[in-house]
């Protein structure tokens, strides 16, 4: 008999198994296609009186924003010029109330802790069609030429540029500090970060850019990279390292590097966007050489960590000279909101190692062993998430919007879409550590057992399996511990709870992006968020 119910409940798991797997019935396809349309009611509406629209209104109406370029803040001013705007924007109350039912949602925290497989089969997702075939699908009423669009094809050169300009912005009168703060740029990562900054930079340019009114058309680009300070006079140092690094872009032959670059598809970046694409990836990668020394990492990208091929102290060093660097051209971009979104995830980061050595936040019952992962246990969990990675991904989503002129709610909708795409993309990072090869992830499997991190997949298997809690409770340090908890998280739900999880945070992203006025860089967007989370490494 017993034979019998476990032979009923692995075939019961195996079966949720393939309804949670991406590959077999994609529960975002629908999501996707309903949101799509959803954002239709969100877009300006032509007029059916066109003589009735006045030269100034006309000179735009062919423009593809959203009616979030304006606010609607309570203190907004209710003069007739403000009406007139709502009223050419024909926005109906109904219409608010429904965004700002979804901005809701998305503002809504996710209970993570009542995650449950067993409301699989309540999820009416349609049938078992692609993400991607949905997303064809829904993006015909918006527009059918922008289908299956390419990243690449879009931001490509400013992509493949992203590292030469970090190499320059790193020149510095001491050689060898220049070479190991190169080191990790010689074999660039998946550029995951300056790639959404750019992306996402073509879409909120086009939604907010009229043909003559933008600040940042008149902006003089070539600040980047002149100090703030205007009287160097006395001070020979920063004048050696603004020679050093001007003369280093004079010798690239750049011409367009300070000049705003619209692709094909008539989408634009503005110098301060791709310089910010540049910021966030040498904010991450300074992340990544402190955190290899934390851990004592012996590979990175494929190649040994830069505190194993020139020691620890010149790694550390090499770090926080990387971040001193993205702090300079931080504060070149003259504009105070971005320097201090960008130092939030600075400090946001090492808050997060700090709550990551404490691991989790446990608490003893009465009869002195640790009681089972609640809310709180999952909610710190997310909070290290969010400072670790998510952080980097929604502030600087944030700072995209504020570069591009554009309004408070814009703002938020991107740091909101930014948020929710990085909590997924760690979730998904802390997946593959129980699932992935070696080979496919480029660095050892099953590292978070080994550094004594606790991730989503152990504690939803701590729920069903209470002994897993005096592993986690001294970090897994005993000989058998991490063998152990690796077979239970494997025999658990924590597999399929974590994917349903990242659908969860997933479908947020998906849905503040389709709150953006649709455009190929939206499309995207929508895709990149897609392969992100079902990516294999």
């Amino acid at each position: 008999m017993l034979k019998l119910k476990e032979f009923l409940q692995n075939t019961a798991k195996s079966a949720r198994h393939m309804i949670a797997e991406p590959s077999k019935a994609r529960p975002l396809a629908k999501f996707a296609a309903n949101n799509i349309k959803v954002s239709q009611i969100f877009q300006p509406k032509k007029p059916t009186n066109m003589s009735a629209i006045d030269s100034e209104n006309s000179a735009v109406k062919n423009e593809s924003y959203a009616p979030f370029t304006k606010s609607f803040d309570s203190n907004q001013n209710t003069s007739s010029e403000a009406s007139k705007i709502e009223s050419n924007n024909n926005i109906s109350q109904l219409e608010e109330n429904i965004y700002t039912s979804l901005l809701e949602y998305l503002k809504s925290p996710i209970v993570a802790s009542e995650i449950s497989l067993d409301k699989l089969a309540s999820c009416d997702y349609g049938s078992a069609k692609s993400y991607e075939f949905a997303i064809k699908e829904a993006m015909t009423l918006v527009d059918p030429e922008i289908n299956n669009i390419d990243p690449l094809k879009l931001v490509g050169s400013e992509l493949f540029s992203i590292a030469g300009n970090i190499s320059k912005l790193l020149e510095t009168g001491n050689p060898q500090l220049s070479k190991i703060a190169r080191y990790y740029f010689q074999s660039t990562g998946k550029q995951i970060r300056p790639l959404v900054v750019l992306l996402l930079s073509q879409t909120i340019n086009k939604m907010v850019q009229t043909p003559s009114n933008n600040p940042n058309l008149q902006f003089d680009f070539t600040l980047i990279d002149k100090s703030v300070p205007k009287d160097l006079d006395s001070d020979t140092l920063s004048i050696l390292r603004n020679t050093l690094i001007s003369k280093a872009f004079e010798e690239s032959n750049n011409i367009d590097l300070y000049q705003p670059r619209t692709n094909d598809f008539g989408l634009t970046i503005f110098p301060t966007q791709k310089r910010l694409a540049e910021i966030t990836e040498l904010i991450h990668t300074a992340s990544l050489v402190h955190d290899d020394i934390i851990d004592n990492s012996e590979t990175r990208r494929g190649k040994p960590t830069t505190h194993q091929v020139f020691g620890n102290k010149m790694a550390v060093l090499a770090g926080d000279f990387l971040l001193a660097r993205a702090s300079i051209s931080l504060a070149r971009l003259r504009n105070p909101e971005v320097v201090e979104l960008l130092a939030t995830v600075i400090m946001d980061l090492v808050e997060g190692e700090l709550k990551q050595l404490k691991n989790t936040q446990t608490n003893n019952n009465n009869q002195g062993s640790i009681s089972l992962p609640n809310e709180d246990t999952f909610s710190y969990y997310l909070l290290k998430t969010y400072m670790k990675t998510s952080s980097l991904f929604a502030n600087s989503a944030r700072a995209t919007a504020i570069l591009a002129g554009s309004s408070e709610q814009v703002a938020e909708i991107a740091y909101l879409f930014g948020k929710n795409l990085g909590t997924a993309f760690q979730l998904v990072d802390d997946l593959l550590d129980f699932t992935a090869t070696e080979s496919q992830a480029g660095k050892p499997v099953g590292a978070d057992l080994k550094l004594g991190i606790a991730t989503a997949p152990v504690l939803y298997a701590w729920q069903q399996f209470p002994e897993i809690g005096k592993f986690v409770e001294r970090r897994f340090s005993e000989p058998n511990d991490t063998k152990a908890t690796w077979d239970l998280v494997h025999k658990s739900d924590g597999i399929e709870k974590t994917r349903k999880l990242v659908i969860e945070y997933a479908q947020k992203a998906m849905c503040a992006l389709c709150l953006l006025s649709p455009s190929p860089s939206r499309q995207a967007l929508l895709q990149l968020t897609n392969s992100l989370i079902y990516r294999k490494m």
